[in-house]
């Protein structure tokens, strides 16, 4: 049985359905719970309506604040289950490189991480995050879609 597990978060819907199935995992095993959100210092203003608009420093805080909002998502399931857990929010810009330290820092006995595919031939393609962490991973990973 694992016991620290490493559950990268992003707020998508495939992500918050495996934060539920881990941390309902966790508990049946007695595991504890380590959310991670990363945010690359390389921001992409894709939700601006004009480029003119753009606005980096209050962009990167936009993203920041989504990051603390998933992760006290995660916080909160994993309190309402009786899973310890804690957080970690990192700015990198190789997301699997900060995702892999952590896991590595910490103990981490497994990483559970989401795949964003959406049907077709893009089933057989894993998102570049979730493949870098799974090329490169001396743990076990366990990846939903």
């Amino acid at each position: 049985m694992y016991k620290h597990i490493l559950l990268p978060t992003d707020g998508s819907e495939i992500s918050t359905r495996l934060t539920r199935q881990c941390l309902a995992y966790a508990k049946e095993s007695g595991a504890s719970v380590i959310g991670i959100h990363v945010l690359s210092t390389i921001c992409s203003p894709l939700h601006q309506p004009e480029p003119q608009d753009y606005n980096r420093k209050q962009y990167e805080h936009e993203c920041a604040t989504r990051g603390r909002l998933c992760l006290a998502e995660v916080v909160e399931q994993a309190r309402e289950l009786g899973v310890p857990c804690e957080t970690v929010l990192l700015h990198d810009d190789e997301p699997h490189r900060a995702i892999l330290q952590v896991a590595y820092q910490r103990g981490c006995d497994l990483i559970c991480i989401a795949t964003h595919s959406h049907g077709g031939i893009k089933p057989l393609m894993l998102g570049s995050v979730t493949l870098q962490v799974l090329l490169n991973s001396k743990i076990p990973v366990l990846v939903m879609r």
